[in-house]
């Protein structure tokens, strides 16, 4: 068996990774999705295991950062920011999302402790990193700006409240590309970390201006867990 394990993975990682799959027109395998019958229609299949969801034992909306569940289990903290990881050297990205996996594992391994979950050795630790495409790109694809949506809050001044919206308006830009590493239309994956099952290194693979050759190998080691876990080829 085995289980392809972060945090926050069914919050973030895999759903950017399928959206970001379909907006370039490539397959995603339908097993690992909630489309197929494993998934039950709504649901992941169980080759996916989410740390931030184990953690949060079954409470509804229950979300707590890597950095603070590790802090919490008196593991390593952060060494960056990710959302800085693209303007990163190649060094200090490699630090970085080594780090990432290592803290994941270290989060990891009580809770498998705890509720009897997979090993470590039948588990493979994973994180992404993204960055915002071209200015260019972003422009293109942004959503008109809307004052309607700009919120005054209290504000009485007319004077006041057109500033406010005027503001938002010449940072509707900079506002997207900010966030933008969230957002599979506005971003490429960059880089993604592994530590595959029953390895004692992580290996780091990085886009190198190929994100979507970056991907591909994502889903082909992805399906392949699948597959080892069904006691089936992929």
């Amino acid at each position: 068996m085995g289980r392809m394990v972060g945090h926050n993975i069914l919050g973030f990682d895999v759903p950017y990774l399928m959206r970001w799959s379909m907006l370039q027109g490539m397959k995603v395998p339908n097993f690992l999705t909630p489309f197929s019958k494993q998934g039950r229609g709504r649901y992941f299949p169980d080759v996916w295991c989410d740390t931030m969801q184990t953690f949060a034992c079954g409470e509804f909306g229950y979300r707590k950062s890597l950095d603070s569940l590790a802090k919490a289990l008196n593991c390593r903290g952060k060494n960056g920011n990710g959302k800085f990881f693209y303007q990163m050297t190649r060094e200090a990205q490699e630090e970085y999302l080594t780090n990432d996996i290592e803290q994941t594992l270290q989060v990891y391994r009580p809770m498998a402790y705890s509720f009897d979950l997979w090993s470590e050795s039948q588990s493979t630790i994973f994180d992404i990193e993204t960055e915002p495409k071209a200015i260019e790109i972003i422009e293109s694809l942004a959503p008109a700006f809307k004052p309607e949506s700009v919120r005054t809050g209290n504000l009485k001044d007319q004077d006041k409240i057109d500033a406010k919206i005027e503001d938002a308006r010449q940072n509707h830009i900079q506002s997207i590309v900010d966030k933008a590493g969230l957002n599979a239309e506005f971003s490429n994956p960059c880089a993604i970390g592994y530590k595959h099952a029953g390895s004692f290194d992580v290996t780091l693979d990085f886009a190198d201006g190929d994100p979507k050759g970056l991907v591909e190998r994502f889903w082909k080691h992805a399906s392949k867990v699948f597959g080892n876990m069904q006691g089936q080829e992929i």
